[in-house]
C-alpha cells in the first residue's frame, strides 16, 4: 500500500477509533471504515454495511464523519466519532430498535457511563458534553500526540467558509476557463471543459 496522505489520514483515523472502542466499549465493537466528508448533515453518519473490501469481499459498517471536523481539532473529531460509536453499540447489541430515533435511555445511559452529561435523558436532539474525569477524556488526553492529518484542501475549504462560499450544497469553488475568463462554481475537485473553449477550467480559489 502507498504511503500517500490520504493512507497516512485513514491509519491515523483508524487508530483513534480502536483506542475509544478499547477505552470506551472494552474493544466491543467492529471494524468500521471511516470516510471523512465535507458538509455530513449532523457531523457523522453510519451507514450499514455500506463499505465492501474488492479483494475480500468483507462488508464492514461505514462511519461519514465532516471533514471539517478535523480541521477543529482531535477532541471534536473525538466526540463527534464517540457519538456514533453510541449508535454502532446499539446496532450491533441492542434489543430495542427505536423507529424515530436511536437517543433513547439506553443512549443516554450508555453517554453517561463513558463519561458525558446530557441535558435529557431521551430525546431526538440532545446535548451531550464530556466531563472533565470521565473514561472519554482520559482517552483523548492518551490520543493527544496523534497527528490528524488534514486534507490537502482543508486550507481551500476554510477560506472558501470565510468569503461565504457556502450553501445547502455545500462548498462552492470558483473555477475559470484560462481562454475566456468563464467561470463556473463546483465542488474542489470537479472536472470541467468549456464548451465554448474546448479547455479544461482551473479551479482559482
Amino acid at each position: 500500500m502507498k504511503n500517500t496522505p490520504n493512507v497516512k489520514q485513514a491509519e491515523g483515523l483508524d487508530h483513534v477509533y480502536r483506542v475509544l472502542n478499547d477505552e470506551l466499549f472494552d474493544g466491543k465493537l467492529p471494524h468500521v471504515v471511516i470516510t471523512p466528508q465535507f458538509k455530513v448533515k449532523g457531523y457523522t453518519k453510519i451507514i450499514r454495511g455500506g463499505f465492501t473490501n474488492s479483494a475480500t469481499k468483507e462488508t464492514y459498517h461505514q462511519v461519514l464523519i465532516d471533514q471539517e471536523l478535523i480541521n477543529h481539532g482531535l477532541r471534536a473529531f473525538c466526540e463527534a466519532l464517540t457519538h456514533s460509536m453510541v449508535h454502532l453499540h446499539q446496532i450491533e447489541f441492542s434489543e430495542s430498535k427505536p423507529t424515530s430515533h436511536n437517543h433513547n435511555k439506553e443512549f443516554i445511559s450508555i453517554m453517561r457511563i463513558i463519561g458525558f452529561t446530557s441535558d435529557k435523558d431521551y430525546g431526538r436532539s440532545v446535548d451531550c458534553k464530556p466531563t472533565l474525569e470521565g473514561k472519554f477524556m482520559k482517552a483523548v488526553t492518551n490520543l493527544e500526540s496523534c497527528n490528524l492529518l488534514k486534507p490537502a484542501n482543508s486550507t481551500a475549504y476554510a477560506d472558501a467558509v470565510d468569503d461565504g462560499k457556502i450553501d445547502k450544497n455545500g462548498v462552492k469553488f470558483k473555477h475559470v476557463c484560462p481562454a475566456c475568463n468563464m467561470i463556473a462554481r463546483g465542488k474542489y475537485d470537479l472536472n470541467l471543459i468549456c464548451g465554448k473553449c474546448d479547455v479544461h477550467l482551473v479551479r482559482a480559489d
